[in-house]
């Protein structure tokens, strides 16, 4: 086109810079910005493929990067993942737990996720159980104290799945944190403060600050602290 152009006041270099500027974005218009796809997800989707251990890091990463992107296409991409199961499963249910804001895909994530957490996958079902609660389906309340339990009494307990009941705040969670903060880890008992405290607006949560007063001469120094910072938030 702009080579059959006849001179005018307009040089030819500029009308082939304007005639390229055109075509290109006739062609986004047209594939639908399918460069920027590729550059945003299809490099991504390109890692997921496949069951190779040796390749399994880029998967995991793939996921990890699409857990930020808010593309349409992504999170059946990670509802695909987390029907793999085993790790790539459990990375993708995690990825699933940062979507509070993905309003059109809440129900699918929700009813996968909600699956997953009865999954006999270990691995599977604790991070549906704590991403579930990162999306504040109160309905996941009873199996994630029943996880907590179960790791409490294998003395093994993952600090993340105290921290889920502080995004869901149902009341019937308060006797496990309350035996957590005085049977679990330093680094627990530090969370289970937290999650106590953000009972607070609960109704049916009373006497929160007698709860952590009562541990507050026996505790250590480190939990000492989280008590007095969560008491000054009640």
């Amino acid at each position: 086109v702009a080579a059959s152009m006849q001179r005018s006041s307009i040089s030819f270099p500029v009308v082939l810079m304007l005639a390229g500027g055109v075509t290109y974005l006739l062609f986004n218009a047209v594939n639908h910005d399918f460069n920027g796809y590729a550059r945003r997800i299809g490099k991504h989707v390109s890692n997921l493929r496949g069951d190779d251990p040796a390749t399994q890091p880029r998967r995991l990463q793939a996921i990890a990067a699409l857990s930020i992107r808010r593309d349409p296409e992504v999170v059946p991409l990670l509802l695909q993942q987390l029907g793999r199961g085993g790790e790539t499963g459990a990375y993708a249910a995690w990825a699933l737990g940062r979507f509070a804001d993905a309003k059109n895909f809440r129900k699918a994530i929700i009813e996968a996720l909600w699956a997953a957490s009865q999954e006999p996958d270990a691995a599977v079902r604790h991070e549906a159980l704590i991403a579930l609660s990162r999306l504040q389906h109160r309905a996941v309340a009873e199996p994630l104290q029943a996880e907590i339990r179960r790791e409490l009494d294998a003395g093994a307990l993952d600090p993340r799945l105290i921290y889920a009941t502080g995004f869901i705040q149902v009341p019937s969670s308060l006797p496990l944190l309350a035996e957590t903060l005085q049977l679990g880890e330093v680094t627990a008992q530090r969370v289970a403060t937290w999650a106590i405290a953000q009972h607070r607006d609960q109704r049916e949560a009373k006497d929160l600050d007698r709860l952590l007063e009562q541990r507050l001469p026996s505790a250590s120094f480190l939990t000492r602290c989280a008590i007095v910072h969560s008491l000054g938030t009640i």
